[in-house]
C-alpha cells in the first residue's frame, strides 16, 4: 500500500496575462481540448482569452501551485 498526500505550499507566482495563458495552454485539460479544435477556432479561443486576461493587472493573475506527494509500495 501506498499512501498520497496534496501540499500546498505557500508560493505565490506572479505572471502577466500572456505567461499564464502560455503555462495553461502548455499541458492539461486546456491544452488537450483545444487540440481538438480546427487552427482557426483554435486562435480565435485564445485569442478571446488572451484579450479577457489583457483586462487583469498582474497583481491578479496569481499562479498557486499545488503539490501532490505520492509514495507506491511495492509488495
Amino acid at each position: 500500500m501506498g499512501r498520497c498526500e496534496r501540499l500546498e505550499p505557500d508560493l505565490r507566482v506572479f505572471l502577466d496575462a500572456a505567461e499564464l495563458l502560455a503555462m495553461q495552454l502548455g499541458c492539461g485539460l486546456a491544452a488537450r481540448r483545444l487540440a481538438g479544435l480546427d487552427e482557426s477556432s483554435r486562435a480565435a479561443c485564445v485569442g478571446r482569452v488572451s484579450d479577457r486576461l489583457s483586462l487583469f493587472p498582474r497583481r491578479a493573475l496569481v499562479f498557486r501551485p499545488e503539490i501532490l506527494y505520492v509514495v507506491a509500495r511495492r509488495y
